[in-house]
């Protein structure tokens, strides 16, 4: 019975790590973190017509998730936080070395738990990123439509849509669920 209690406690734990991980994963992609473009800050932000309708109803245009954080260390920018830190690339290295550390644990069970857990994080960064990916091409093709993008914009997104796609499909065709 104390081998059990011990084991357990071990396996909640690590649930709380993991559960607190997917949490540091998942909100920053979940909030819109798309690398920053510099553009010239207007004094009160321009309205963004809103006219799917035809209506004449205007929306502000919504502040940038850098312009409302401060720094959380002072070598390094919010910008860079935003766009390196909880960037998909390194959330993927990150992913990496947790999967790596895993592949020390003895305990059959703990490993085949462990192999689900990191399992799930990559799958959930992959469906993130074709999600963005299919909402910018959604927003590239109404772009286009309303005259507002070239057809090399949009054309970029189709790539970058087809691509990310196709990576999903390959992970959820390699994809599998120890047990």
């Amino acid at each position: 019975m104390h081998r059990y209690s011990w084991h357990a406690n071990m396996r909640d734990g690590i649930r709380l790590w993991v559960l607190a991980l997917v949490l540091l994963l998942l909100v920053p992609a979940a909030s819109g973190c798309l690398p920053v473009e510099e553009a010239d800050a207007p004094d009160e932000p321009d309205p963004v017509p809103n006219d799917p309708d035809g209506s004449d109803e205007e929306f502000e245009e919504l502040p940038d998730l850098s312009d409302l954080l401060d720094s959380v260390h002072p070598d390094e920018p919010v910008e860079y936080t935003l766009d390196e830190r909880f960037g998909l690339g390194n959330a993927r290295r990150r992913l990496q070395q947790i999967r790596d550390a895993g592949e020390k644990i003895e305990d059959h069970e703990m490993q085949m738990a462990w192999d689900n857990w990191t399992g799930a994080l990559e799958g959930a960064l992959a469906l993130q990123e074709y999600e963005i990916a299919r909402l910018r091409l959604q927003l590239a093709r109404r772009q286009y439509s309303a005259g507002e993008i070239e057809s090399g914009e949009l054309e970029t997104e189709e790539e970058r849509y087809s691509s990310t796609r196709d990576d999903f499909i390959r992970f959820w065709e390699d994809f599998s669920i120890a047990d």
